[in-house]
């Protein structure tokens, strides 16, 4: 088995800017596998295994994917950009819908207070003082619940 050459006596050649860091890696492995002897590039090519990953986070793809999913199928590119925009537009819509539900329920309990108050009003004017505190208390707790629950999503 021939001696690798150590670092020092290499001369370095600068890469090439458009390489990526992982096929920069990948070529320099097959450079290794190059200088082997056959049998045991052989072995090596049989137990060495590559993973390439790449990773992005967000809605969409690279540009260069774009541009490689237009040259597989074309039009991709543009299919995908619809469906993102499709998405984002059904996300929008239901947020305004969750917000409009949250409103409707937000002016239900305070009609409701405002008439549980009412009714306690005139209970009291009409004698029952027992009715008219529950009443009242209900009708205040629809209102205290209502700032409550605003404070805690603060």
């Amino acid at each position: 088995m021939p001696k690798p050459k150590s670092r020092k006596s290499e001369k370095s050649t600068p890469e090439p800017v458009a390489v990526k860091p992982a096929e920069a890696e990948l070529s320099r492995i097959l450079d290794q596998l190059e200088r082997l002897p056959e049998e045991e590039k052989q072995k090596a090519i049989q137990t060495l295994v590559v993973q390439y990953t790449r990773k992005f986070s967000g809605p969409l793809p690279p540009p260069e994917d774009f541009e490689q999913y237009n040259q597989t199928l074309p039009g991709a590119g543009d299919r995908i950009l619809t469906v993102m925009e499709k998405e984002q537009r059904i996300r929008s819509d239901s947020q305004a819908e969750m917000h409009a539900n949250d409103r409707r329920r937000i002016y239900a309990a305070t009609f409701l207070g405002v008439c549980l108050l009412v009714v306690a009003g005139i209970a009291v004017w009409k004698g029952y003082a027992i009715t008219a505190a529950a009443l009242g208390l209900a009708g205040s707790a629809t209102a205290i619940f209502r700032h409550l629950t605003k404070w805690m999503r603060k």
